[in-house]
């Protein structure tokens, strides 16, 4: 193997490594933007319907509160949108 052999490789590796981030990247970026989309469209639903407590089994009441504070986390890091924080902790406290 001689310099250009080696020199070739080298950047050959170095545009492959660089492919692989930009699709994690591109990978990522779309995931967040799903994810976004899933926490407005659920918090749109809840926000105009509620949430009827009485009416769900005990064990997808855990569910629905981890997934409520799971969107006031996301809230609060994008755009520190208090005002849906505190329509989701209402709806919460409801179950109390």
């Amino acid at each position: 193997m001689n310099y250009e052999d080696f020199d070739n490789d080298f950047f050959e590796d170095q545009e492959d490594e660089m492919v692989q981030l930009k699709k994690q990247s591109e990978m990522q970026e779309q995931a967040a933007k799903v994810r976004a989309q899933q926490v407005e469209e659920n918090y749109t639903l809840i926000s105009r319907n509620g949430v009827n407590w009485s009416q769900i089994p005990v064990e997808e009441k855990t569910k629905i509160k981890k997934t409520l504070e799971v969107m006031i986390d996301w809230f609060i890091a994008n755009d520190e949108q208090y005002e849906k924080c505190a329509v989701l902790k209402n709806i919460l406290d409801e179950d109390k």
